[in-house]
């Protein structure tokens, strides 16, 4: 069944008035100085703390949201705790956040409008209080609240952190198990093996928690060759409970596990060498971790002794299939079918958009520079030909099918298949890389459609900046074209360049980063390289300054880099042991915020503190004055800019720490972040935007109010061919 998001309507006129409102709100990334507030948008977000307010008088259909908790009524006795919950909805409802008692809060982003929602809980015995919040597209809330009562005449129940049909080498074993009893106090605990009655001590048995009551059991035994049948009984009052584990000593046939795997399973790198990394474990001992790949020999991976590894994996541009292998001592061994896709699958420009399904490209948004692809101009609301404020086709060529997208400020790129690289859109720098070869003159014609460039390799990897363009060729080699005014080309001119140039000084390339004016390679040492712009201290060697810096340079205090990001002046750089770096611009705080910075700007490598030390990070992003990290989990958590919903949660401030992870999005396989606004490819193929809606940026159509702070995901209404 498909599913839709929330209609997001706008009143023909209101809308209109609200965009010539909005309209010097265009995002762009040619401000030249962010903190003299020489362009309104980013003077909103540089120079003032205030985001602009959504007017929620332009559409009267953005009526406040409202949740009323339907079921359980407030104040009844249930006897059953498992309960049934329906909230009723009305009004702008994007989203649900709700929780019982002291849990985590639920968040559920809704796909389409619904005038009910239902799901159920486990209650505990005695007082219980659930309460739910409805948010509406723009952050806005609503809550309710019930309290109930649930009967305390209930079995306990039993967990053992053993699995069944466990293999056990040793006579003696450690039995461990959870018991949870929620009508009150246990009673009496009772233990059999093989039919045998063993005596329980008293201190096996540990209370936890009395809310409800939760006790851990744990007594050692001992085995006998062969099976052993384990029978746990638990009571309280006239309710009890039995649960068996069925153990088998003797030879060894546990294979390793293989756990932690940083990269997610078909989720999107722009390396062609991503570190994977992850645990290794065995009941006895692993003996050997290999990575395979259809023709080619295996990789023996080296194992640290408490199961951690980590290695490079070689990729060619879009889906790559390998498979991790395990083996223990005893010859036993695990495999792990993995995919990762090299190439961005989702681009988002200044206010254009696109992503890749199945080869296709799909493009949405502004298209006053042809950028969108579709062969012609167009603003928002015309209608012939249609403006593209949803998805729309846009074709490289007759048997050719796109692997990656590079979206920048009124410009695109495109990477086939084939190696081959096609441009379109704003070219007034030279940026699209389609020049005449041997012409004295500058090519400055923007292009409507995509335009193959003349290369003399196939192309691994493509990157946009704000007027200059950077290409990764098969041969590691680095290209560059556009706007050179900086150095940005690395070439060792400040002459700009319509056709690809060969960038000096670099060797090993696995990944390009551009940002506004700057420019940057990683290699498969680790090693980051900086050359352009230094106005903010983008090159990270210590000061600013407005010096041009036309060769690739090492950055100082960087050490075994694997993923890259950059915004508009600031970068996001992180570790093989998941450790966090950036510098630059700093004055949205997307680098963060300590005590000694105090300018808006880091001019050298410093540690970042904006995330929890725990998380499992696969990935960074960044765009305009945010960044974001992905987890091995799917995740996404940003901060930074937010004055635009340019985070994706409810909150209306900027963030210095990653709090929340982008609102309802769960196993996220690719993320694109622009200059106000982000796409993002979910594992299911589903395609979400949030943020600046401008021109048709965030793809949902004539439901979508023009300049307007969208917080929450839309849902992108696009299917894969």
């Amino acid at each position: 069944m498909r599913h839709h998001s929330a209609p997001l309507s706008a009143v023909s006129g209101v809308a209109h008035d609200a965009a010539n409102r909005w309209s010097i709100l265009m995002p762009t990334y040619l401000l030249k100085s962010l903190p003299l507030c020489g362009a309104l948008v980013m003077a909103l977000s540089a120079c003032t703390s205030e985001a602009p307010l959504n007017d929620t008088d332009s559409d009267d259909r953005l009526q406040p949201p409202a949740v009323t908790i339907a079921s359980p009524d407030n104040g009844v006795e249930l006897d059953d705790a498992t309960v049934d919950v329906t909230l009723a909805l009305s009004g702008d409802v994007a989203a649900l956040r709700y929780a019982l008692n002291d849990a985590t809060p639920e968040e559920i982003l809704l796909d389409e409008v619904v005038a009910d929602y239902t799901f159920e809980l486990n209650a505990h015995p005695g007082s219980n209080v659930l309460w739910a919040e409805a948010i509406a597209s723009d952050g806005r809330t609503a809550r309710d609240e019930v309290a109930f009562w649930l009967s305390a005449d209930l079995p306990p129940q039993i967990s053992f952190e053993s699995a069944s049909q466990t293999p056990i080498f040793e006579e003696s074993f450690t039995l461990s198990a959870a018991i949870t009893s929620p009508g009150g106090e246990l009673d009496a605990v009772e233990l059999r093996v093989n039919d045998a009655n063993i005596s329980v001590e008293e201190d096996a048995l540990t209370l936890v928690d009395e809310a409800p009551y939760t006790y851990s059991f744990e007594t050692v035994l001992t085995l006998s060759e062969g099976e052993n049948l384990i029978e746990l009984r638990a009571t309280h009052g006239d309710a009890s409970v039995t649960e068996t584990l069925l153990l088998t000593r003797g030879q060894d046939t546990e294979a390793p596990t293989l756990a932690e795997i940083n990269l997610p399973d078909g989720s999107s790198v722009e390396s062609r060498q991503p570190w994977l990394s992850g645990r290794v474990t065995d009941n006895v001992e692993v003996a050997e971790l290999r990575l395979l790949k259809e023709g080619a020999d295996a990789v023996i991976i080296s194992v640290n002794e408490d199961g951690t590894f980590g290695a490079p994996v070689d990729l060619l541009p879009g889906p790559n299939a390998f498979t991790l292998e395990a083996e223990d001592v005893f010859g036993n061994t695990t495999s792990l079918e993995r995919s990762l896709y090299f190439g961005a699958r989702t681009s988002a420009g200044g206010s254009h958009t696109g992503a890749i399904l199945n080869g296709q490209i799909f493009a949405w948004g502004r298209n006053n520079k042809g950028q969108a692809g579709v062969g012609y101009t167009s603003n928002l609301g015309d209608t012939d030909p249609a403006h593209p404020d949803a998805p729309m086709p846009v074709s490289l060529g007759e048997g050719e099918e796109a692997v990656a997208l590079a979206f920048g400020q009124n410009s695109s790129l495109a990477l086939s298949a084939s190696g081959q690289v096609y441009a379109w859109g704003d070219n007034g720098d030279g940026q699209l890389c389609v020049g005449t070869p041997g012409s004295a003159e500058l090519d400055e014609e923007d292009r409507l459609e995509p335009t193959l460039v003349t290369l003399s390799e196939p192309a691994i990897a493509i990157f946009r900046g704000n007027s200059h363009s950077l290409i990764l060729g098969a041969s590691g080699q680095v290209y560059a074209c556009g706007d050179n005014g900086s150095g940005q080309l690395g070439d060792g001119t400040t002459e700009s360049r319509d056709l690809p140039t060969p960038v000096e000084g670099l060797e090993d390339v696995i990944a390009i980063r551009a940002g506004s004016a700057s420019s940057y390679a990683l290699t498969a040492s680790g090693q980051v390289y900086a050359w352009g712009r230094n106005s903010y201290g983008n090159l990270a060697l210590g000061t600013d300054d407005s010096d041009a810096h036309p060769t690739p340079a090492i950055i100082d205090g960087l050490e075994e880099v694997v993923d890259l990001a950059n915004g508009r002046d600031h970068v996001v750089a992180l570790t093989r042991t998941g450790e966090l770096f950036g510098w630059g611009l700093n004055a949205s705080n997307q680098l963060g915020q300590q005590p000694d910075w105090e300018d808006g700007e880091v001019h050298e490598v410093a540690p970042l503190t904006t995330i929890d030390a725990s998380l499992n990070l696969a990935r960074v992003g960044a765009g305009g004055n945010q960044s974001f990290i992905v987890t091995a989990e799917g995740l996404a958590y940003g901060w930074g800019q937010n004055g635009f919903g340019n985070l994706g949660t409810p909150t209306e401030d900027d963030l210095t720490n990653a709090e929340d992870p982008v609102f309802g999005l769960v196993g996220l396989d690719d993320l694109g972040v622009g200059a106000l606004h982000s796409v993002a490819l979910r594992n299911d193929g589903r395609i979400f935007t949030w943020g600046w809606s401008f021109q048709g940026s965030l793809g949902a159509g004539e439901s979508a109010i023009n300049a307007w702070s969208y917080r929450v995901p839309v849902l992108v209404d696009v299917e894969a061919p």
